[in-house]
């Protein structure tokens, strides 16, 4: 499996959602807030003596300019569990879990507040 396909199969889900999504630094500092930037992605090999896989670790970032963390938190919630689900077809398997989340309150460049969270899904693929 290649990672456009991974990158592929997260977006499908989180396009579920129906919030802006973004993956490249110049859009998300125009985009509207709240909006999902699929950050980060990181691959270990995760073969055996008898099966290939690999282990991803996908970074999630959420933003919100809400002025409290109720928006953030829904938001969080609804984008880990639209990626509980397992994903198999007759190519692979693949397992995710929830590594972590951390809500972070922070600061534009014209000192206006905002929330900013993010999720690590570690997905097992075989």
């Amino acid at each position: 499996m290649d990672l456009l396909e991974v990158q592929r199969i997260i977006y499908e889900r989180i396009s579920l959602l129906n919030y802006t999504i973004v993956d490249d630094f110049a859009i998300y500092e125009q985009a509207k807030t709240p909006y999902i930037q699929l950050s980060n992605l990181y691959i270990n090999d995760d073969n055996t003596k008898n099966t290939e896989g690999m282990v991803v670790e996908q970074y999630i970032s959420v933003y919100s300019s809400y002025k409290g963390k109720k928006e953030i938190l829904e938001i969080t919630q609804e984008i880990s569990n639209i990626m509980k689900d397992r994903v198999t077809n007759e190519d692979y398997s693949i397992y995710i879990e929830e590594d972590r989340k951390t809500i972070m309150l922070d600061f534009d460049n014209n000192g206006n507040k905002f929330y900013h969270a993010v999720l690590i899904f570690r997905l097992y693929i075989q």
